[in-house]
């Protein structure tokens, strides 16, 4: 009977032991678990308008960690009838390399806000910014009315009341000369004004440039330009 005894305590060890073995087993596959799990993705952070035109405008934001694309959300102030564009995070929004969103309109002020996209799920929405795309170019059209002298013709934009006409023999508007600026009474979009340069030097190519006037100076302008040969 002793010699039963001492054979069943060897046994009753290792049943013991094969039971904390798997418990210990558990915990650490707990533990693995637990060290997995996801982390919800932060919004997009240092949202920032880089460059304003009139049918576009140049993102930039910050890289969210574990974001595989973004969508970024846009409407005019004044409306909410949101539109929004995903882009992948190779599609480069950097403030060196912003991204370029298309298809806005002129004259407008726009709010946008961007959020990331994971596997594991989507950030909130960034913080709101705010901007404005500039006036639009006008279409210019030159016309020879004498040896010397043309016709200017240029279409009413939307937000442009009063327009600078400058002309030269330059390519440039920072080097040509101003002409003058030229009020409209009761815009139309779409429809034209024009006006005369005369006193031209026959023989050479001349550039006019048409600008719109920013009057609340937020929105900026894009100007408009031809040339002709005398």
């Amino acid at each position: 009977m002793k010699k039963a005894k001492f054979m069943l305590l060897p046994l009753l060890l290792m049943v013991v032991a094969m039971f904390f073995g798997c418990e210990n087993t558990a915990d650490n596959h707990s533990g693995a678990t637990n060290s997995s799990s996801s982390v919800p993705l932060s919004a997009p952070r240092n949202v920032k308008v880089v460059y304003r035109h009139a049918n576009s405008a140049e993102i930039a934001f910050d890289d969210v960690p574990g974001a595989s694309s973004y969508i970024i959300c846009w409407d005019p102030y004044d409306s909410r009838s949101e539109r929004t564009e995903r882009i992948t995070r190779q599609d480069k929004h950097s403030e060196a390399s912003p991204y370029n969103l298309r298809g806005l309109s002129p004259y407008t002020h726009y709010r946008i806000k961007v959020k990331a996209i994971g596997s594991d799920g989507n950030s909130s929405y960034s913080k709101e910014v705010e901007f404005y795309t500039k006036i639009a170019a006008p279409r210019v059209s030159l016309i020879k009315k004498t040896s010397t002298s043309i016709t200017v013709q240029w279409t009413i934009v939307d937000g442009g009341m009063s327009y600078e006409i400058f002309y030269g023999t330059t390519q440039y508007i920072e080097d040509a000369k101003k002409l003058d600026t030229y009020s409209v009474s009761s815009p139309v979009v779409g429809t034209t004004v024009q006006t005369d340069i005369s006193s031209l030097t026959r023989g050479k190519t001349w550039y006019v440039f048409v600008k719109p006037v920013d009057y609340l100076n937020i929105y900026g302008v894009e100007y408009g330009k031809n040339s002709i040969q005398l």
